[in-house]
This record gives structure tokens, sequence and C-alpha cells, in this order.
């Protein structure tokens, strides 16, 4: 038949919901190997700022977590010469985007992270060392203040990012497709289970505890009831499993004594042929603290990795910028 508006509706947005996801796990890992790429052709040069003249762009906040530092990407569009390693002139455009590094401390300094503060600074050093990327010209299409190795490794955080957002949307989405897989693999061996076919009804040898009560103010009797694909909840109860259970007469089972020695509580089938119950119940104590914990344990660490940066970090705190020395040879 037609599918109800309601279902239809709920597909489109679970859809879109999923597009979503996917969309926005492409971002980011499309982020880093771009990232990753402009980092391996970076080269180390020498450059000077000829005037203050600035034309500021966006700025971005970036940081590693826990134990990590904390920075400011700040690029300018300024007039800028360059000169390689070797000290040859590197042809630049008339205005080339320089992109400072600002280390933050404990408390972000957004003021002085600016083309506004640090262009003049720039200036007034002179000649600074700096890396720099050209285009499929030679031209200078980019450059950083300070060397290569000098500057924040944001491959490894752009990589670290992509990880976690994949990890934390797409393993939900993971799980529930692998229990999907596993009743789809289990469907052929499981099919006769589905009519009602209950494992634990064969006869037991001589001596073996007779059939038992179902909560009916008698022994306390748990049968397990092996579902399929489709869970039958008609025949997993008292009403249909006590009966059977009685004509079959003497049947293996598992049972429990209380401190009179008396049983407490009997199990259809042997000990070793139940479900492991207590490995399911760790598997969802470690999940749900996993998926409720997390989140608190992460605030917690950033947290911590700012206590632990704090006194190390004060003096950054007042506008310290570390890449404003003269390089060598400038």
């Amino acid at each position: 038949g037609p599918i109800p508006p309601m279902e239809r509706l709920g597909g489109v947005i679970l859809s879109l919901m999923l597009a979503g996801i996917l969309a926005t796990n492409i971002f980011f890992w499309h982020r880093y190997f771009a990232s990753k790429a402009r980092h391996e052709h970076l080269v180390d040069g020498s450059c000077l700022v000829s005037s203050t003249d600035y034309k500021p762009k966006l700025a971005t906040q970036w940081g590693f977590p826990i134990v990590g530092p904390d920075w400011t990407s700040v690029p300018c569009k300024v007039e800028l010469q360059v000169q390689s390693s070797t000290g040859t002139d590197v042809p630049t455009a008339e205005t080339t985007i320089l992109q400072f590094t600002y280390w933050q401390g404990v408390v972000f300094n957004l003021v002085d992270a600016s083309c506004r503060h640090l262009v003049p600074l720039q200036k007034e050093k002179g000649h600074f060392a700096c890396s720099y990327l050209t285009d499929a010209q030679g031209q200078v299409n980019k450059a950083y203040v300070g060397r290569a190795d000098e500057l924040p490794h944001l491959p490894k955080l752009l990589l670290m990012k992509a990880i976690g957002f994949s990890f934390w949307t797409l393993g939900p989405i993971l799980l529930v497709l692998g229990c999907c897989l596993k009743n789809a693999i289990r469907g052929t061996a499981d099919a006769r289970e589905v009519g009602g076919d209950y494992k634990h009804l064969e006869s037991a040898p001589d001596g073996t505890s007779a059939a038992l009560g179902c909560n009916l103010g008698y022994h306390d009797a748990a049968f397990t009831y092996w579902q399929g694909i489709v869970f039958n909840l008609v025949d997993a109860s008292c009403r249909y499993l006590v009966p059977l259970q009685k004509e079959k007469g003497h049947f293996a089972c598992s049972y429990l004594i209380d401190a009179q020695g008396q049983v407490d509580k009997a199990y259809v089938g042997r000990s070793d042929g139940l479900p492991h119950l207590p490995t399911l119940l760790l598997m969802k104590a470690i999940d749900f603290s996993f998926w409720t914990l997390s989140p608190i344990l992460l605030v917690l660490s950033c947290c911590l990795r700012n206590a632990i940066r704090g006194a190390g970090a004060a003096d950054e705190v007042g506008g310290d910028y570390k890449h404003l020395e003269n390089a060598p040879g400038g």
C-alpha cells in the first residue's frame, strides 16, 4: 500500500540527516588532506614587509586538546618581498597573503591577534624568516611568518578533528548497520525459530529436574526463547512455554540454591548452553559509560590543560609574539 505521509516525512528527514553527516565528514577529511598538501610544499626563505598597508582576512582560532598549544592564524594581504634560502628573489604579486601565528595563553588575546597590531610590528623588524607556497607560475601564493618547522602542525590537528568527528557521527551508524547485518546473516539459521521453535525442550537423562512452574507461585523457572530476525513475543511467554515443557517430562536444567540449600531459581538448559548475560550487560555498561562520560571527561581534560599551561603561558597573555625575531642574514 501507499506510504503514510508521516512515515514519508520521517524518511526524508532521516535521509537529509544522513546526507548532512556524510557531507560534513567529507568536508573534515578534505580539509585535512588539503592542509597536509600545503604543509608538505612549504619552502623556507626570507621575507620583508614593504609597507604598513594591509587588508585583513578572516582570522581563525586553533588549539590541540589536553596539553597542546592554542594559537590564532591571522592572514593579512600585504606588500611582500620574498627571497629563497639561497638569497634569490622569488616573484610575488602586488599584494600577497602573509599569515601570522599568534600564540595564545590561558586568556585569549584577540585584540593583538590582528593585522592592525601585527603588520606594523613586522614591518619594523625588517627581514624575517618565513616559509611560502608558490603557484604553477612560480609566484608566491601565500607566505607564513616563521620557518616551516616553527609553524604549528595544523594537519595533525585537522586529522584529530576528522577522526573524532567520524567516530562520533559514523560510529553509531556503523553500529546499527552491524546489528542489521548480524540479523541478516543469522536469518537462514534462525528461520526455524521464528515459528516458535524452542531449543531447550529436549528430554534430559533420568535424574534431572522435572518441569517447573513459571512465576505461578511455585519455583521460579527462567526459559530462554531464542529469537530470529522477526521477534515472536507471543510464544515467548509462560502461557506458551510451560505446557510445552510439561509435556516433555525431564529436561536438562541449571539452578541456583539459597542458604538453606533450596532451589531458588532454575533455568531451562545446562549452564554452558545459556546465553552469557554478564557479557552482554558488561558491553551495555561500557557503551553507556562511554557515550555519557566521554563528553564530561573531554570538558574536564580541557580545563585541566588550561590549568597545567597556566603558569608557563602567563607571559603570552599580554600579547607576546614569538616570530618577530630578525632572521639570519637579515
